[in-house]
């Protein structure tokens, strides 16, 4: 080796080391500072249970069964490591950590040998700075390390296939690749791609192939006797949505995860992603166009892909099976996509010659190269500062909620967990010695049970703490809340941690828990001939801009529906006109109209958010249920056992109160276009659609402003124009379908202003445009407006 050579090496090893060191430190910060959330505090109980639990992949305590879908390797280690370090925030996640940090000098070495040095530190750095591996690196649960131990095994594999390599070192890559799978079982899939990578290169890698084939025997029969448990948790493994999880989705949140970590927001994670996405591209084309003169580079393109590309299409042929995702089970991934994206970085930019003559353009070439490093570097940096400082992205605070609860006991007080299984978090940092319970026990609830062990938990208690966690999937339907919200006081208002929220009720009043809910107002209508609405809770019968209007829906099937309906609450003015709706499934997408059983009461939320601009006066909430596939609506018998109008069926009064002027900005106008049409009047801008059938409505909203009082009672006419200027449609009326006439506004009030144009259906199809013009009830002009946006009329629906 050449002095010049020995140097470079040295070099190389240490900004390896260094960039190590910088791995340390990003995930070493902080460490301890949030608490155990349930998935950490799972596994820390989880571990102390011993081997019968690991194998048999659960544990149950108060009577409530997590499942746990590990292999048990990390717990019998973090059992072992607890022994000696403890079982506090920092020790338990040392392991995560440590094989964090890891990772960084194996992308070094690894992509080194596959390509060269320089490739290997560019790895090395996005490695270390990655916020999904810092995310994963300070979490107490088994992600980073299988990510770590088949990255591992993959460099020993490079390694294997060396010319004159021995067994020893295949049997160095099964223990390898052994560690991994027992440590999550997608790890596998890195191991699949290594194994498809010496079939697809045939006869070239044949000897090596066969060599493969016996270490993975080995493995599996080392592997065998976790057989058991494996199928036992697979058979367990619950799902949180209905239907298929496409690939676009997959594929979109893992790359952004894999660009930005989870703490940026979407469109920062995009960017991200897609910077990583394209660099992996370029390295793809440029080993699949000098693979003739350079093999071993296009073979380690070509590892890296199949090593990114396994681990995901396993990931969505599992969710074919039972969809349930979240971009943490990509993580083993990340490591190779890191690598592809340093290889195209690196003949991007550092393989270019540049005669020393041309001095300017090497300078330029090699800033340009610094300002994309930069570039890499700086996308982390505002993940990484979420991920230490922003609330929004903190993991659940159990360490908080428990102190609070601590800080303002009772000796009378009872304490409720719902979600129930949040046992292990809570119990880590509750040390107040009050009666607790987690309810209800089994999902969808066992109203009977559940009301007996809420009576017998709050039996001469006179406050109820209630923590709730993930409650929309502990009690889809609402049963505990309900059951506390109609029967007790809530003795102050909700007080939100990050991912929990704690109330506090009296029952000073000795209320009776019953499987009966508590509905407060009753309506009664059959929907379909099959479910019952039973009537609604309601917070507020009057209400005003930019509030929310929070409502509770009873339901109920009198026989299995076998389809997944949609539900909507509509606020509907006087000229059953819409101006605020919310669409979902029924429940949420935990507990879907396909899974309800019959003459089970199901409690349904919505949210009905009451935009700025909202005409004041009379409104009404009405419901409805539809296919969504189709957009056909359930047939309504209301009381008096016939068909509702428009298969809706109003359930109640509200009145929308006048308000202060608002500001525009508070209409998020879709199309601004400001104009004066006189006397006080302003146009703001416009929403309409782009295009409608002959035949049908034409749904046109329009923005006004006062500017100061109104001189006069203003007439609005809409009209639809074709390219001759003729009128095709025409619909005229006061602002808000007559029930707001500008004499009442305020001084600078807004005003969203629905309305239906109808066209009629001998209109030609054709492009159109609109036209908003304004008159007094005597046919004064005030002025007029040309809308921007072209409309289109299809042929007749």
């Amino acid at each position: 080796m050449s002095e010049h050579t020995s140097r470079s090496t040295t070099w190389q090893t240490a900004l390896a080391l260094a960039l190590s060191l910088v791995a340390l430190a990003l995930r070493a910060y902080r460490l301890a500072a949030p608490s155990l959330w349930f998935d950490e505090a799972f596994s820390v109980d989880y571990a102390r249970h011993g081997l019968s639990a690991w194998l048999a992949g659960q544990t149950t305590v108060q009577g409530i069964t997590v499942v746990e879908l590990h292999p048990p390797l990390y717990f019998g280690l973090l059992n072992a490591w607890m022994a000696l370090a403890g079982a506090g925030e920092f020790a338990v996640r040392y392991s995560s950590l440590f094989c964090g940090v890891l990772l960084v000098p194996l992308a070094f070495v690894v992509g080194r040998r596959l390509f060269n040095a320089r490739t290997g530190l560019l790895a090395a750095l996005l490695t270390a700075i990655s916020p999904f591996l810092v995310y994963y690196s300070q979490e107490a649960r088994p992600y980073i390390h299988p990510t770590c131990f088949a990255l591992l095994a993959f460099y020993v594999f490079l390694r294997a296939l060396a010319p004159g390599s021995r067994w020893r070192t295949w049997a160095l890559y099964g223990l390898a690749t052994l560690a991994a799978v027992n440590l999550h079982y997608y790890a596998a899939m890195a191991t699949a791609a290594q194994g498809l990578y010496l079939l697809l290169r045939g006869r070239a890698r044949w000897p090596q192939l066969k060599r493969w084939i016996v270490t993975m025997l080995v493995v599996a029969a080392l592997y065998v006797p976790l057989l058991p448990t494996m199928l036992r948790q697979l058979g367990s493994y619950g799902v949180y949505w209905e239907g298929e999880i496409g690939l676009d989705v997959i594929l979109t949140r893992s790359v952004m995860a894999l660009g930005a970590g989870l703490t940026a927001p979407p469109s920062w994670a995009a960017l991200s992603g897609a910077l990583l996405v394209l660099l992996a591209a370029v390295a793809l084309v440029q080993g699949l166009w000098t693979a003739r003169r350079d093999r071993r580079a296009a073979d380690g393109v070509l590892l890296l892909a199949l090593y990114v590309a396994l681990p995901i299409l396993a990931v969505y042929v599992a969710c074919l099976v039972k969809p349930k995702f979240h971009e943490r089970f990509v993580i083993v991934a990340a490591p190779a996509l890191y690598l592809l994206a340093a290889r195209g970085l690196d003949v991007t930019f550092a393989r270019v010659r540049i005669g020393a003559r041309y001095r300017l353009a090497r300078l330029t070439h090699q800033a340009t190269y610094a300002v994309a490093v930069a570039v890499l570097v700086l996308a982390a940096v505002g993940p990484l500062y979420n991920l230490y400082t922003d609330p929004a992205y903190a993991r659940d605070d159990y360490r908080a909620l428990a102190a609070a609860i601590e800080s303002q006991q009772a000796p009378t007080d009872a304490i409720l967990l719902c979600a129930p299984y949040m046992y292990p978090a809570f119990t880590t940092y509750y040390h107040g010695g009050l009666p607790w319970d987690g309810l209800p026990k089994q999902t969808p609830a066992d109203r009977e049970a559940t009301a007996a062990a809420l009576n017998a938990l709050t039996a001469g208690r006179d406050r109820l703490w209630l923590a709730l966690w993930q409650d929309q999937v502990a009690d889809p339907e609402g049963y505990v809340l309900d059951q506390l919200g109609t029967r007790c006081a809530q003795l102050a208002p909700p007080v939100e941690f990050p991912g929990l929220r704690l109330m506090l009720f009296d029952l000073t009043n000795r209320p009776t828990f019953t499987a009966e809910p508590g509905i407060q107002t009753r309506r009664p209508a059959l929907f379909d001939g099959r479910i019952d609405l039973l009537g609604l809770d309601l917070d507020r019968t009057s209400t005003k801009c930019g509030e929310t209007i929070n409502l509770a829906l009873f339901w109920q099937a009198r026989e299995p529906l076998g389809e997944d309906l949609t539900a909507f609450v509509h606020l509907v003015n006087a000229a059953d006109v819409t101006y605020a709706q919310q669409d979902k499934r029924p429940i949420n997408d935990y507990m879907p109209t396909s899974k309800w059983q019959p003459g089970q009461v199901m409690k349904d939320e919505y949210h009905l958010f009451v935009p700025y601009g909202t005409p004041p006066g009379d409104y009404y909430l009405v419901v409805g249920l539809y296919r969504a596939a189709t957009g056909q609506r359930l047939s309504v018998f209301g009381k008096e056992n016939r068909v509702l109008p428009g298969y809706r069926y109003r359930v109640d009064h509200m009145y929308v109160m006048r308000m202060d002027a608002g500001r525009p900005a508070d209409l998020r106008i879709p199309t601004p276009q400001t104009a004066d049409l006189g006397r006080g009047l302003r146009f703001l801008g416009y929403e309409c659609q782009p295009d409608a059938p002959a035949g049908a409505p034409l749904l046109v909203t329009l923005f006004w402003q006062a500017q100061g009082q109104i001189a006069g009672d203003a007439v609005v006419v809409l009209d639809l124009l074709d390219e001759t200027g003729s009128v095709a449609a025409t619909q005229q009326g006061r602002p808000a379908n007559d029930t707001y006439p500008t004499p009442d506004w305020l001084p600078d009030t807004v005003v969203r202003d629905i309305r239906l144009l109808s066209i009629p259906p001998g209109v030609s199809p054709g492009r159109y445009r609109l036209r908003v013009t304004v008159r007094d009830a005597d046919g004064v002009n005030w002025g007029q407006v040309d809308l921007a946006t072209p409309i289109t009329v299809r042929g007749t629906m």
